[in-house]
């Protein structure tokens, strides 16, 4: 699975949106798009506050942020 399908996944089953998890980075949500899409990259502090507003195991941290881009 995707990056960026795992996070939409834990999001939804979080009933998260992106404007709110956008908000919780102070980020604008174009901004949070590029991010989930790819374009650049997350902070570390934006990691870490995903996994906390979302409550990601390691495991999910790992998947989600760690996984290596296969094309």
């Amino acid at each position: 699975m995707s990056s960026k399908k795992a996070l939409r996944i834990k999001m939804y089953s979080s009933t998260c949106t992106v404007k709110e998890l956008s908000q919780v980075l102070g980020l604008s949500t174009s901004a949070f798009y590029r991010r989930l899409n790819g374009k650049t990259q997350f902070t570390v502090q934006e990691m870490l506050k995903c996994v906390e507003h979302l409550g990601l195991t390691e495991e999910e941290r790992d998947e989600i942020f760690f996984a290596p881009n296969v094309a």
